[in-house]
Order: C-alpha cells, then sequence, then structure tokens
C-alpha cells in the first residue's frame, strides 16, 4: 500500500514559528520569526507548507506579488524530504496562485551551486535572466553569487 502523496497548506500567521524553524532546518542561517511576519504582514505576500499525510511539514514556500510581477521570497524543501516531488509540488502551487491573483512573470534567485533547485526552476521554464555577485553570505565568511 502507497502512502497518500504530500499536499499543501497555506502558510498564515499562525505558522510563522514553524517556518521559521523550517527555514533553519533548510538553510545554513535561518530566518527569524519576526523576518515572516513582516514580509506576511507587507501585503501581496501568500505562502504555503507542504505536509505529509500525517500533517508532519516537508517543505514551505513564500511568495509576493506586486503590480503582476512575482516574487519567490523563499521556498525550502527539508533535507529528507528532497527528490521526492515535494519542492515541485511547492513551486506548483506558488505558480498556480500567482495566476491567479493575475501574476504575469515570477522572479527568483538560486544559489550558484544548487544544481538540484536549479533544475527543478529549469523544469518549470524558468531561465537565467542575470546573476548577482556576491548575493549569499555563508557562514564561514565565503559569499556565492546568485541565478
Amino acid at each position: 500500500m502507497s502512502l497518500p502523496p504530500p499536499r499543501l497548506l497555506e502558510l498564515g500567521l499562525a505558522h510563522v514559528s514553524l517556518a521559521s524553524a523550517l527555514h533553519g532546518a533548510c538553510f545554513e542561517e535561518g530566518w527569524r520569526p519576526q523576518t515572516f511576519v513582516d514580509l506576511m504582514q507587507g501585503g501581496g505576500v501568500f505562502g504555503f507548507l507542504a505536509v505529509d499525510w500525517r500533517d508532519r511539514p516537508l517543505g514551505f514556500a513564500l511568495a509576493r506579488l506586486t503590480v503582476g510581477e512575482g516574487e519567490v521570497l523563499t521556498l525550502g524543501v527539508l533535507r529528507e524530504s528532497r527528490q521526492q516531488g515535494v519542492g515541485k509540488l511547492l513551486l506548483s502551487g506558488l505558480c498556480g496562485r500567482l495566476a491567479v491573483l493575475g501574476g504575469h512573470v515570477l522572479f527568483l534567485e538560486v544559489a550558484e551551486s544548487n544544481k538540484p533547485a536549479q533544475r527543478l526552476y529549469e523544469s518549470f521554464g524558468f531561465r537565467q535572466v542575470g546573476r548577482r555577485k556576491d548575493y549569499y553570505a555563508h557562514l564561514d565568511g565565503s559569499r556565492e553569487a546568485a541565478w
């Protein structure tokens, strides 16, 4: 018997502590809960939690729509849930919501070394339109470009 697939839940202010914990587990430097509050109260921001059949969190995504243009603010999948379609589910949710809200284009930044994420974005038709040198700061003091 196979398990039900992951599903999306709306990411709301009630989830900021969870979103912060997920962000810290997915990235080198996590965002504080207040960062999520500030973004979500700024207007035009929406997001999703990906959960398994037991409602255990697998990942999250947050985006913003401004004058027809969307921006993925953050998207993360827990390490043990990667390469299982969770990122695809989250990105599909963001793209679907963006279309409903009248968005015409979606932008994002991705670390130059993050090949799995780049493959996911390319599978959705994203293409590189620029490069931001030294965009990401790592805990060891090094910096990395974003596409």
